[in-house]
């Protein structure tokens, strides 16, 4: 007579590189489908004609230099400066944003954020005369 001992039947391991492997396709996959930018619209009111300004007791007019200097009747301004000035007018003010020769786009931005930091929302671009 044989005795059979009954041996505790072993349990396969799960690997984890294949789960390790899935996970990693995952964020992988979710990184560049997701947008990491906070995209925000402004609105941009372009002049047009002189008929379509305000007042000109309620306008102010800014040349924009490249590096987001600012300049108003011989008057430069840095943007903190440019803050502090524009705080100091009545929120209906109407600022008229005029860019200089080779002044990059993003730096006229700069000078609407700051205008619509110190309170202003009537911003609008000029042209070069």
């Amino acid at each position: 007579m044989k005795i059979q001992i009954a041996h505790p039947r072993r349990r396969s391991l799960i690997g984890l590189t294949p789960l390790i492997d899935v996970v990693f396709i995952l964020l992988f996959f979710f990184m560049l489908a997701s947008s990491l930018d906070n995209w925000q619209g402004m609105d941009f009111h372009l002049g047009g004609t002189t008929a379509t300004l305000p007042p000109a007791q309620d306008t102010l007019q800014f040349v924009v230099h490249p590096g987001g200097a600012v300049e108003r009747k011989d008057q430069r301004f840095g943007l903190s400066a440019f803050i502090a000035y524009v705080e100091s007018q009545p929120p209906d003010t109407t600022i008229v944003l005029v860019p200089a020769a080779d002044t990059p786009l993003q730096d006229l931005i700069g000078v609407v954020d700051a205008a619509r930091l110190a309170g202003l929302q009537r911003v609008v671009f000029g042209l070069r005369e």
